[in-house]
């Protein structure tokens, strides 16, 4: 019922994206399916940590708003676009203001920055033969241009409590398993400006024996 504007709206979209996840989680453990770790792609972080009982599902939503505000108060302007190559390619593509956001897949980059900077790249990488798409999000994530918000957020998850995940949990940011709540908290304030490699993190898992994947959430 909010219309169009609701893709804008990054508390509205992302609280309903952490909603999802954990619908579809608890789907799958009354099933009797439960996972030996978690992990997430960015923002899913804060589905994996309520998994594995870090946060409980009242904070997690908590920090989604106050991460979104974070932006909206830092005034934080920019976009992102999802371009159809890997990250050399993209990397060759960039221009000043843009910067590789999400390494989603081998031939699968995503970009953030300044709105101008994001169309020229997205004009290179058409002109070249590549799909590009933008993406309705509120900000470039995953981009230095999210700096000026990290402070708001630093103070919004120092008033949380994080406890010891129940189950190994694999940071997007380091792509290491945490454990120390101090860690956790400082890991999701730098995930605000730090870049995703979700291919590293799948790799790290199957070079530590992982074969079987379940995605959980929308799509």
């Amino acid at each position: 019922e909010r219309g169009e504007d609701f893709v804008g709206d990054g508390v509205w979209v992302q609280s309903a994206m952490l909603c999802a996840d954990l619908m579809a989680y608890a789907a799958l453990t009354e099933a009797g399916i439960t996972p030996d770790l978690v992990t997430g792609h960015s923002y899913g972080d804060y589905a994996a940590l309520v998994a594995s009982e870090v946060l409980t599902l009242q904070d997690a939503l908590l920090l989604t708003r106050a991460r979104a505000e974070s932006v909206m108060r830092a005034r934080v302007e920019g976009g992102m676009a999802s371009i159809g190559a890997g990250q050399d390619k993209v990397r060759s593509l960039l221009v000043d203001g843009a910067w590789i956001a999400n390494i989603n897949a081998p031939d699968a980059t995503v970009i953030a920055g300044r709105h101008d900077a994001v169309k020229a790249v997205m004009d290179k990488a058409e002109a070249e033969g590549l799909t590009a798409q933008r993406l309705l999000v509120p900000g470039p994530f995953h981009s230095p241009l999210m700096e000026p918000a990290r402070a708001t957020l630093a103070d919004a998850l120092e008033a949380v409590p994080f406890s010891a995940p129940r189950m190994p949990f694999l940071s997007s940011v380091s792509r290491r398993f945490e454990e120390d709540p101090a860690r956790l908290r400082q890991l999701l304030e730098t995930q605000l400006c730090e870049p995703v490699d979700w291919v590293a993190q799948v790799e790290r898992l199957y070079d530590d024996g992982l074969r079987c994947f379940v995605e959980v959430g929308p799509k």
